[in-house]
């Protein structure tokens, strides 16, 4: 009842702010924008559930949430990094299946092409923020995680390794206008912070991901950080 009351309040909220500034179609952007919130946070609740813990979601105009039932707090704490890690990325599985499913409707030509665009643009917008390793976002948490499971020998090769290959991807896409220096300052920055701000000790605790899976897992994190900004640069504005 929460997630559906949140999300009927936000699509409003986004309709009424689309309607006040004039965008055309409203409906249209107000009905994108809570899609892709719904389904981004219906991947986290699906593998917190999936990890034998009740979930719920809730919607806040431009944040979204999925969590434990009141309660089950401490047993999500007690699941292995490497659960927490994972649960952590699948919300932005959620907009991949998003812009995959606009594709596909686009070939049965209920879908415009132009309008398609649009949806791979803002779902391309949401897997790049959301993964920054910033604060409470999605890639703040994974990258704690991450780095908490390193060994703090091995934290330094890690950050050189991430930022390097997401440099390459965002100097090559700042030549399109939709990226910039501050982009790649902001993912450095946030990087350096997980990295040197992590549980030194991390590593040997029995919940930290072994070291075969954190290269997996580091792999995984920049290839769909990498996408979502591919995706972003190369489609027009979707507003």
């Amino acid at each position: 009842m929460i997630a559906i009351a949140t999300a009927i309040f936000t699509y409003s909220v986004f309709y009424g702010v689309a309607l006040f500034f004039g965008v055309p179609n409203p409906y249209f952007i107000a009905s994108v924008l809570i899609a892709a919130m719904i389904i981004h946070e219906l991947c986290h609740l699906i593998a917190i559930e999936a990890s034998g813990i009740p979930a719920q979601m809730f919607f806040l105009v431009v944040l979204g949430g999925a969590m434990p039932l009141l309660g089950y707090e401490k047993k999500y704490k007690e699941l292995s990094w490497e659960k927490q890690a994972i649960i952590a990325l699948v919300g932005v599985v959620g907009n991949f299946i998003a812009i995959l499913a606009a594709f596909c409707l686009v070939q049965t030509s209920y879908l415009k092409f132009d309008d398609f665009l649009k949806i791979a643009n803002l779902n391309g917008s949401l897997i790049l923020w959301n993964l920054f390793p910033l604060w409470i976002f999605d890639g703040g948490r994974f990258t704690k995680l991450l780095f908490n499971s390193i060994s703090e020998e091995e934290d330094a090769k890690y950050e050189m390794i991430l930022l390097a290959c997401f440099g390459v991807v965002v100097i090559a896409l700042i030549f399109l206008g939709k990226l910039s220096f501050i982009h790649l300052w902001l993912f450095s920055w946030g990087l350096h912070w997980q990295s040197t701000h992590d549980d030194p000790h991390g590593s040997e605790n029995p919940k930290a991901i072994s070291k075969s899976h954190c290269v997996l897992l580091a792999a995984i994190f920049i290839i769909m950080i990498s996408l979502g900004a591919i995706i972003l640069s190369t489609t027009p504005n979707w507003i």
